[in-house]
């Protein structure tokens, strides 16, 4: 067994012993609500409620682990939703009734942070902790088991899964607190037809209907209280986090409409290129949008270097050698991915800065050199130093950021010319393997291919020249 995998089995197992410890917690929150009547009774719910909640959490992390195993973040805030969702609701449901219980903020909150997939697996797990605690609670209260409390409780989890369902994290706040206030509306009538098995009283099941709408709107009030500690706490790109770096007024980006108004216009239409392309695979739109309006900030060391900044026509490369301009082109990758890093900007842009170029040539001063030199030139020493790109949102800006300045350069309207010249420079970095260390497919670039014509073709669309008016 080599160093790597007794890690990983280390790992795993200090980890499934903080979930039995966790698991332990959650298995005493019921109880401590709840009327003791013996001992021994207590002791014996406490370990079969620890067995089957340990189960449950130890089976989430790994499903965790498994869906995204880079993302050492993702279990803690899981459980961290979970844990928290966990008690607010127990809590309501020993006080006040299970109906009032806010069981959408866990839905809410994983959609917002998480995967869809791991926001239903969430959703499941939270409502079969919330019955294993409504059963202890009726044990330890001597109550009678009520058929009406579970239908509820199962009314809640769908409408949970509705939530997973119809919820974005494109979306903004308006729209979420719309769907969420017309689910609360759905859950809240079939929470009093689920009332009709205990009573027939019209007013007791108005009564249940307005307490299941008020925990369903406290959902909503808390979402939006929990969800900027989330971010916060974890250093989260939600959504609504992410709308902050496309803000004009960020620091950096009025430095680079100040001093490289170029590279600023450049970057606005990739981050649009970038936004349809997301679009169109699936992936997070303003992730890839706010990746393409910073992946090129480094230029602003030496920002008359490069071509879209030079409006003089004085090109300051014609007088450096073919090494010294490569080295000072090729070090804004670097340069940028420092500049993010320490202003503390989410990994996913940070990374962007550096792997945008991968380990490509730069072809303009490696073909001039090739044409000077009659040995063999190192085609290393005309490249970038990667890394390759790790991620799609990576993929996309490298694509994109390629594509924009090759058609600006190539003034080309023809369709079938625009597309031949796009498939040719998503071939080359193929080709080359940029791509290699990144999850895209082939099918995925062929539908970046489609989208960048078409994008590319609408915005060189043609204007009529306006007429003089004759004196």
């Amino acid at each position: 067994m080599d160093k790597l995998s007794r890690k990983k089995i280390k790992v795993s197992v200090i980890s499934c012993l903080i979930l039995i410890l966790l698991a332990g917690l959650i298995s005493a929150v019921p109880m401590l609500m709840s009327f003791e009547p013996s001992m021994d009774f207590g002791i014996a719910m406490f370990l079969i409620m620890l067995v089957i909640t340990s189960f449950l959490l130890i089976v989430y992390y790994f499903y965790l682990v498994q869906d995204q195993p880079e993302n050492r973040v993702l279990p803690t805030v899981g459980f961290s939703i979970l844990f928290i969702c966990y008690l607010i609701c127990t809590v309501l449901m020993s006080r006040l009734n299970i109906t009032c219980i806010p069981f959408l903020l866990c839905s809410l909150l994983m959609v917002s942070i998480m995967d869809k997939k791991q926001a239903v697996l969430g959703n499941a797990t939270l409502a079969f902790l919330l019955l294993l605690a409504y059963i202890v609670n009726v044990k330890f209260s001597q109550a009678a088991f009520d058929m009406e409390s579970v239908l509820t409780l199962l009314v809640n989890m769908c409408g949970g899964w509705m939530v997973v369902y119809l919820v974005n994290q494109q979306h903004n706040r308006i729209r979420i607190i719309g769907i969420a206030f017309a689910i609360s509306i759905v859950v809240a009538v079939f929470s009093v037809l689920a009332g009709i098995i205990s009573t027939t009283v019209v007013t007791n099941l108005l009564l249940k209907g307005a307490w299941s709408l008020a925990g369903s709107v406290g959902s909503i009030l808390l979402f939006f209280l929990f969800l900027p500690i989330f971010e916060w706490v974890f250093k989260l790109n939600t959504n609504l986090q992410l709308m902050e770096y496309l803000s004009f007024d960020k620091e950096l980006l009025k430095e680079l409409a100040e001093k490289a108004p170029g590279t600023f216009n450049h970057s606005l239409e990739v981050g649009n290129l970038a936004e349809r392309c997301a679009y169109a695979i699936g992936e997070n739109v303003n992730l890839a949008k706010a990746a393409a309006y910073y992946h090129d900030v480094g230029k602003l060391q030496n920002p008359e270097f490069f071509a879209e900044n030079q409006t003089d026509g004085y090109n300051p490369h014609d007088d450096l050698a073919f090494e010294t301009s490569v080295s000072l082109i090729t070090r804004h990758t670097e340069a940028g991915y420092k500049m993010l890093k320490e202003k503390a900007f989410p990994p996913e842009i940070v990374n962007v800065c550096r792997e945008h170029h991968g380990t490509s040539k730069l072809q303009y001063f490696y073909v001039r050199a090739q044409n000077i030199t009659e040995g063999t030139v190192d085609s290393e020493s005309y490249s970038y130093q990667g890394p390759k790109p790790s991620t799609r949102i990576s993929a996309i800006i490298m694509i994109c950021d390629t594509v924009e300045a090759a058609t600006r350069a190539s003034g080309t309207r023809d369709e079938q010319a625009l597309k031949a010249l796009i498939e040719k420079l998503v071939k080359t970095k193929l080709d080359e393997g940029q791509f290699d260390d990144c999850d895209i497919t082939m099918k995925e670039l062929s539908t970046i291919v489609d989208t960048l014509v078409a994008c590319t073709m609408g915005s060189q669309h043609t204007r009529i020249k306006y007429p003089e008016r004759k004196k």
